[in-house]
């Protein structure tokens, strides 16, 4: 909401952000799942967060429906259940009875956008590669060493630099 100039319509944005119902914490997300509606939830492909307790509860149900927005890993939870429509609910794999679908929202963008970014970057700047599925940011940090020559990362859990 702080950057409404970048909206196309910001009115209409402002209307729906202000006749949401915000859930925060355990007893609105319980509460949520009470009453017919819509719930949106962070944590794309499943992982964790407020998406993974959801997805536990709706997933029972074939009135409900799951749709995920965004790109899904192989691996990830949201990828197993477009592939083979199965979540681990309550500690056990089991099948979704809800509806489920992918809609393609996502704002990621591929290899060649990202190298072409890289390629515009002026100067010598360090580059963290920092999201990306598995071996994706150490082959596109390597790829910005050797072809661009600038210093490049893809940093493991845990480590730190100075910048």
């Amino acid at each position: 909401m702080n950057y409404k100039e970048f909206l196309r319509d910001q009115r209409l944005f402002m209307n729906a952000m202000h006749s949401l119902d915000w859930v925060d914490g355990w007893r609105d997300r319980r509460k949520a799942l009470r009453a017919p509606g819509v719930i949106i939830s962070p944590a794309g492909m499943l992982k964790g967060g407020p998406a993974a307790f959801y997805i536990s509860k709706i997933a029972k149900k074939a009135n409900n429906a799951i749709f995920l927005v965004s790109y899904q890993i192989p691996g990830t939870p949201g990828k197993e259940l477009l592939e083979k429509g199965i979540s681990t609910i309550d500690g056990k794999v089991r099948k979704v009875k809800a509806q489920y679908r992918h809609f393609d929202f996502s704002s990621h963008c591929g290899a060649s956008q990202l190298k072409e970014a890289l390629r515009r970057l002026g100067g010598k700047p360090k580059v963290f590669v920092v999201h990306g599925a598995e071996g994706n940011c150490e082959l596109l940090a390597n790829w910005a060493k050797t072809e661009l020559g600038l210093d490049a990362v893809a940093p493991r859990t845990g480590e730190t630099y100075q910048i």
